[in-house]
């Protein structure tokens, strides 16, 4: 039966010369759009392969890890904040806002209650000395 339906339709192209030419230039147009999509899969697959190897072989571990640590080091430490530059720090509305009130608090509490006595070195504690006084009298820092 399927036999039946090809021949008939081989039959009808060869009667019809309008329909053979139809016929060749969308077979030509196929095979071109195969042939560019092809080629187009085969570009990309090599250029990732290219870029994947370079990217394994250009990854260094230990270069990268000896730079993080130098980087580490490098680094300023934290410094804790006093009661007092806590409190400061807060009087601010947006610290309000951003943070809850609980989290607020418990770093109030934290720098206040939890925190050893401040070790004074050089000018450290002058500053501190100057801020409480210009915030009694009243000026704003």
């Amino acid at each position: 039966m399927k036999q039946l339906i090809f021949l008939e339709m081989l039959s009808r192209v060869r009667s019809s010369p309008n329909l053979k030419r139809k016929l060749k230039i969308f077979a030509i147009a196929g095979a071109i759009g195969f042939t560019v999509i092809s080629g187009l899969v085969i570009w990309v697959a090599v250029s990732v392969t290219r870029f994947a190897s370079h990217q394994i072989q250009a990854v260094n571990i230990q270069q990268q890890a000896e730079t993080f640590e130098n980087r580490l080091k490098t680094l300023p430490a934290v410094a804790t904040m006093s009661c007092w530059d806590k409190a400061q720090s807060l009087m601010n509305l947006d610290s309000w806002v951003s943070r809850p009130i609980a989290e607020n608090l418990n770093n109030l509490k934290m720098a206040c209650l939890e925190e050893s006595a401040p070790v004074c070195e050089g000018k450290t504690c002058q500053n501190l000395k100057i801020r409480m006084n210009t915030a009694e009298s009243g000026e704003i820092i």
